[in-house]
């Protein structure tokens, strides 16, 4: 086959008529018009699959232009027009827009990396499914909008008023703000990781909040407005964002229930599916973060494997069992942080371990050695498992452990498991199963096994230093331990129904 075409370059003629051309895969390659005596105009020209390095455009007219798969990096845009422009799929790096006119425009699927938004307007425009990362936007007027699915992740907003227009699903990760305005009514769709009611005005309804109501009261207020108005994913992101508010922890697995049994009653079932879709979305936003704890996630999976859901119409059956695995697999996926695993709070897991016949007795030695190393003077072999049945299949070895032990221990194997399969070692199989297993509930009735569990459930949350001293384990340890697993089972919920 032969080679991929060379793109076509595109040269300032002298031209400043430049409308309805074809620049489909073009390259505008350090290309300045900043000094244009006559700026070119772009009017309806098609910019699809184009890629601009190092450019810097003024006073440009982008109108009904299209720029869909385009690429923009390094460049600027200062003072342009784009009035019902189409930006579709397209990639911003290191790009300067000020000053620029966006009107009755579309934006959809654009990703914005270390991009300058000052100055100019947005108005009539329709974003959607767009994300911004390190971005700064500052100044900028947002007027008669619609935004939906919008995320920020680390950037700046300075000055800006997103209140004048229908803003919801937006997704602030470790963002700054210095004086930005929001519209209390959509808050509750408004997601946040990190700090952000210090900088924040709030709007309801036209007026700026009255300052005479704490930011809490605020929230309580809305939360129950929300409720009794079927608003129930934003009642939800909202009980969590008082937590907080008020740096405290309660809990969102109760209110979740209660939700989604509401949610399921509804008869609409274009209300039904989005409002299920959207409380997916909230627990995946917050995953590995200490906001919604491990056992959240945990009692969520029990509650949807007993849930039925065959009144349900295919399709949100289809997406309750995609948004279920979906959170699942970032238990595989995901490095969980210090605070998520330690989140677990003393719940007692299932550990499911088997070995080989020749590895029985050396399997409990390594494996007691493991943990003690990880936890030094403060380990308790009492405190942290039980092997509580052994049974032949190999040698399958069932122990009973603290929750974040379980999850460390998890952890270490699998950074292990790695490193064995880097050299060609196809050994073990490591997998969390969150199926609420009953298969050992008949050996823990007896007596001495309800009260060594006792004994783990007494066992604190990890400290810090104990996450640290997981992170830096001696390979040599895991990569033996590891070396002698067939395969292991990791059961969160093995006995979560043992308190009821």
């Amino acid at each position: 086959m032969g080679s991929i075409a060379e793109r076509f370059k595109f040269y300032d003629n002298g031209n400043n008529k430049r409308i309805k051309e074809n620049f489909q895969g073009y390259l505008f390659n350090q290309i300045n018009l900043s000094d244009s005596e006559h700026p070119i105009s772009f009017y309806r020209s098609d910019f699809r699959g184009t890629k601009f390095k190092d450019c810097s455009f003024y006073k440009n007219d982008f109108s009904r232009a299209d720029l869909i798969d385009s690429v923009i990096e390094n460049s600027s845009f200062q003072s342009c027009l784009f009035r019902y422009s189409e930006l579709f799929n397209s990639f911003f790096s290191k790009t300067t827009i000020i000053d620029a006119q966006f009107k009755s425009a579309s934006f959809s699927r654009l990703f914005f990396y270390d991009c300058l938004l000052e100055s100019g307007q947005l108005q009539d425009v329709t974003v959607r499914d767009c994300s911004f990362q390190k971005c700064k936007i500052v100044k900028t007027s947002f007027v008669k909008n619609s935004f939906d699915e919008v995320k920020f992740e680390k950037c700046h907003f300075a000055e800006v008023d997103l209140s004048n227009m229908t803003a919801i699903n937006l997704y602030f990760t470790d963002c700054t703000f210095k004086d930005l305005i929001i519209d209390a009514d959509y808050l509750g769709s408004y997601f946040f990781k990190g700090t952000y009611f210090k900088e924040v005005r709030i709007k309801y309804r036209g007026k700026f909040f009255n300052l005479e109501m704490s930011k809490q009261e605020l929230i309580e207020n809305l939360f129950k407005i929300f409720l009794e108005s079927n608003r129930y994913y934003e009642a939800l992101n909202l009980f969590i964002q008082k937590n907080l508010l008020q740096d405290i922890y309660r809990s969102p697995f109760d209110i979740t229930k209660r939700i989604i049994r509401q949610v399921l009653a509804e008869s609409n079932f274009l209300r039904r599916s989005y409002q299920l879709e959207k409380i997916f979305h909230i627990y995946e936003f917050y995953f590995n973060t200490n906001v919604i704890s491990i056992g959240d996630y945990y009692q969520l999976f029990a509650f949807f494997d007993e849930l039925v859901v065959t009144d349900l119409t295919l399709q949100e059956q289809i997406t309750i069992a995609n948004s279920v695995q979906r959170l699942k697999s970032l238990f595989d996926i995901v490095n969980l942080s210090h605070d998520f695993i330690n989140s677990v709070n003393g719940d007692v897991a299932l550990l499911e371990i088997t070995v080989s016949d020749q590895n029985e007795n050396l399997f409990l030695q390594e494996f007691e050695s493991f943990l003690k190393h990880l936890f030094d003077s403060e380990f308790s072999k009492e405190q942290v498992y039980v092997v509580i049945g052994k049974r032949k299949g190999s040698i399958i070895y069932e122990i009973a452990i603290n929750a974040s032990v379980g999850v460390l221990l998890l952890r270490a194997l699998k950074i292990s498991l790695k490193y064995l399969r880097s050299i060609g070692n196809e050994l073990s199989q490591i997998v969390i199963d969150f199926s609420v297993t009953r298969k050992l509930l008949g050996e823990v009735k007896k007596a001495k096994s309800i009260d060594r569990l006792k004994q783990i459930r007494k066992f604190q949350k990890l400290s810090s230093e104990v996450v640290q001293r997981a992170d830096k384990q001696n390979d040599a340890d895991a990569n033996k331990l590891t070396s002698m697993i067939q395969s292991a089972k990791y059961f969160p919920n093995a006995f979560l129904k043992s308190d009821q």
